[in-house]
C-alpha cells in the first residue's frame, strides 16, 4: 500500500511543502490558509527519482502532458498519454509554476 501524502504551495515562503496524511489531520484550519494548490502524490517517481504529483508536467511523445486522477479508470493518468503504471517519465514542471509548458508541442 502506498503512502498517502500531498504537497502544497506555501504562500509565505514561496516554496512547495510536503505533508503526510497524518500530519494533515493535526493541522488547524488557520494553517491551511497559508497553503494553496494542494496536489496528491501518485505513489510513483520519475526517472530521476523525483516524486510525481498531481499537476506535474512531463514530455509525452508529441506534446507535454499533465498528470491527473482518472476516475473512470481509478488510476493516475497522463492527460491522454495513458496510465502512469508502466512508464518512467521525467517531470519538467507543474501546472502552477510552468503553465506555459501545458500546451507546448514537442
Amino acid at each position: 500500500m502506498r503512502e498517502i501524502k500531498f504537497r502544497a504551495w506555501d504562500k509565505n515562503e514561496s516554496r512547495w511543502e510536503t505533508f503526510s496524511l497524518g500530519t494533515l489531520a493535526l493541522l488547524g484550519a488557520d494553517y491551511y490558509e497559508r497553503y494553496e494548490n494542494w496536489c496528491e502524490w501518485t505513489g510513483l517517481k520519475d526517472k530521476n527519482g523525483k516524486e510525481i504529483y498531481e499537476g506535474d508536467i512531463f514530455a509525452g511523445a508529441n506534446r507535454n502532458v499533465v498528470v491527473s486522477w482518472w476516475k473512470t479508470g481509478a488510476c493516475w493518468n497522463a492527460d491522454g498519454f495513458g496510465t502512469l503504471g508502466g512508464c518512467t517519465p521525467e517531470v519538467i514542471g507543474n501546472v502552477f509554476e510552468n503553465p506555459e509548458l501545458i500546451s507546448k508541442e514537442i
